[in-house]
């Protein structure tokens, strides 16, 4: 949980804020509020659907 925020801080920080950080994995449901609040652009738990996921990234900006 503190990586994640380090790297939207860091990828700021260079000027690349048009790149999305999502998440993956065991995340307690408490954390997400925190993690999105921090940049994280979506947070994905255990057992997401892959097509969910898909969605999600085919939907986010791209970097030029």
């Amino acid at each position: 949980m503190v990586l994640a925020p380090e790297v939207v801080r860091a990828l700021r920080k260079r000027g690349m804020e048009g790149v999305s950080v999502i998440l993956g994995g065991t995340i307690p449901p408490d954390h997400i509020p925190m993690l999105k609040k921090a940049g994280i652009a979506e947070v994905f738990g255990s057992g997401t659907p892959l097509k969910k996921i898909i969605d999600f990234v085919s939907g986010a900006p791209t970097c030029q």
